[in-house]
C-alpha cells in the first residue's frame, strides 16, 4: 500500500486530504487468482465561524479484504467497501466542549456471518446507517462531566431490517472529581435493545452498566488505581446465550518515568 496526506490552514479554513492505494496480490475470487486494487480517500473541511464555533464536513471511503478464516467458509467473498459522510458543528470554550455530528454511511458487500448457512459461513451483504451523535464535556472547577448520546438507524439493506447487535440508541455519562492527589469517578453506560442476528428474531434487552474508578498519585512517577467494573452486577448480553462478566474489582500500580 501507499499513502499520502496533507493538512492546510488558511484564514478561517482547515483542509485535510488523504489518498491511499492498496494492492492485494494473489487475491482469490470465484476460484480465480487475481490482483485486487483499490483507491480510497478522505476529504475534510473545517470553517471557524467565531473563536468558539466551528463547522466541519468530511467524506471518505474505505475497504476491507476478507480475513483468511473468512475464506475458509466462503472462497467467493468480495472485499467490503464503504462510503462515509459527516457534517458537524462544535463549540469550544475554556471549560466547555460541545460537538454535534450527523453521519451517513453505506457499506457495499459488507462481510456478514450467517450461522444458518450450512455449518455457518460468511456472506456479502449491503448495509447502511445514518444518525446523529452529541458529545458534551463540561468542567466545574475540579469536577469533569462528559456526556455522549447517539441516535442511529443501522439497517441491513438486503433484508431491510435493523442490523444485528447494533442499538438504535446508546449513550454514556462520565463524572469524576480531582481532590489533590486523589481522583474518583464513575462511568454509566446505557444501550437500547438489539437484535441478536440478522437471521433470527431474537432481541436482546436494553441494559445499563456502572463502572467506578479511583486513583492516587503517589509521586510524579507512580500512580495507584482501583477500578470496579459492572458495580451493580448487572446481568446483560452482548450476544444471545453468552454471559457477560459480573462485578469485578481490579487494582493496578503504574510506573511511568519522567
Amino acid at each position: 500500500s501507499a499513502y499520502v496526506g496533507t493538512l492546510k490552514k488558511f484564514d478561517q479554513f482547515d483542509i485535510q486530504a488523504n489518498l491511499r492505494r492498496d494492492v492485494l496480490d494473489g487475491y482469490r475470487l470465484n476460484s480465480t487468482v487475481n490482483e485486487y486494487q483499490k483507491n480510497t480517500y478522505l476529504l475534510g473541511l473545517g470553517y471557524r465561524l467565531t473563536s468558539n464555533y466551528r463547522l466541519t464536513a468530511t467524506t471518505s471511503t474505505g475497504f476491507r479484504a476478507p480475513a483468511p478464516y473468512e475464506f475458509v467458509a466462503n472462497q467467493n467473498l468480495r472485499p467490503e467497501s464503504n462510503q462515509s459522510n459527516e457534517l458537524g458543528v462544535s463549540y469550544v470554550a475554556p471549560s466547555t466542549n460541545i460537538r454535534l455530528v450527523y453521519f451517513d454511511t453505506k457499506a457495499k458487500d459488507a462481510i456478514y456471518y450467517n450461522p444458518y448457512a450450512g455449518w455457518g459461513e460468511y456472506q456479502n451483504m449491503n448495509v447502511k446507517n445514518n444518525g446523529a451523535e452529541l458529545s458534551v464535556r463540561q468542567l466545574f472547577g475540579a469536577t469533569s462531566l462528559k456526556v455522549s448520546y447517539t441516535n442511529q438507524d443501522p439497517v441491513n439493506a438486503d433484508i431491510n431490517l435493523q442490523q444485528a447487535r447494533r442499538a438504535k440508541e446508546f449513550g454514556s455519562v462520565d463524572l469524576n472529581h480531582q481532590l489533590g492527589r486523589y481522583q474518583i469517578g464513575g462511568l454509566l453506560y446505557w444501550s437500547g435493545t438489539r437484535k441478536d442476528s440478522d437471521f433470527n428474531s431474537t432481541t436482546m434487552s436494553s441494559y445499563t452498566v456502572l463502572n467506578l474508578y479511583a486513583s492516587y498519585r503517589i509521586d510524579k512517577e507512580w500512580v495507584a488505581r482501583l477500578r470496579v467494573e459492572n458495580a451493580g452486577d448487572t446481568n446483560y448480553e452482548l450476544a444471545s446465550g453468552f454471559n457477560t462478566p459480573g462485578r469485578g474489582v481490579f487494582a493496578t500500580l503504574q510506573y511511568q518515568p519522567k
